[in-house]
């Protein structure tokens, strides 16, 4: 249910994640919080585009059991623990 209510944010996300891995790959731990601060921005701007896009077929998850902030903060979470765990894939690779 979850990944069908993130469907039109991973377009968003995968790209965006991708750019702050390169991003922290190219210039090292020294860039961890530009690349942190690059994708809680687009994070943001993704969740408040995904919550307009759906706030027509918002009931059909609350008449299922899902609030609408529950799905944003799921989507969000996985993205971010993503995020985190390339990252510190990254610098174990790098040291």
């Amino acid at each position: 249910m979850y990944l069908r209510y993130a469907k039109p944010y991973l377009p968003l996300a995968i790209p965006f994640t991708l750019v702050c891995w390169w991003l922290v790959y190219a210039k090292g731990p020294a860039a961890i919080s530009g690349a942190f601060f690059l994708k809680v921005m687009t994070m943001l701007l993704g969740l408040a585009v995904m919550r307009k896009r759906h706030r027509f077929d918002i009931f059909f998850y609350q008449n299922v059991g899902y609030g609408e902030r529950q799905l944003l903060l799921v989507t969000g979470a996985v993205d971010l623990v993503i995020w985190a765990i390339g990252i510190s894939g990254l610098i174990f690779t790098m040291s």
